[in-house]
């Protein structure tokens, strides 16, 4: 949790997306880091914001057994 506070203090770009079009908020669903979820949707990071296949964090959430 300490290594996410520092990037969002000196890279608060909570949307950025990899090659997949995956959000850091995305990938911390997709592995069921519930609290850095919490911290990046704090920081305004997109609960809305989609893959590249059309994916959600919420979907990744829940495929994941975390919805």
């Amino acid at each position: 949790m300490a290594s996410v506070e520092k990037l969002l203090l000196h890279e608060p770009e909570t949307d950025r997306r990899n090659k997949k079009g995956e959000t850091p908020l995305f990938i911390a669903a997709k592995h069921g880091y519930a609290k850095v979820m919490q911290r990046l949707i704090d920081a305004k990071g997109s609960a809305t914001a989609v893959d590249l296949k059309g994916v959600s964090p919420l979907m990744a959430a829940a495929s994941n057994g975390m919805a």
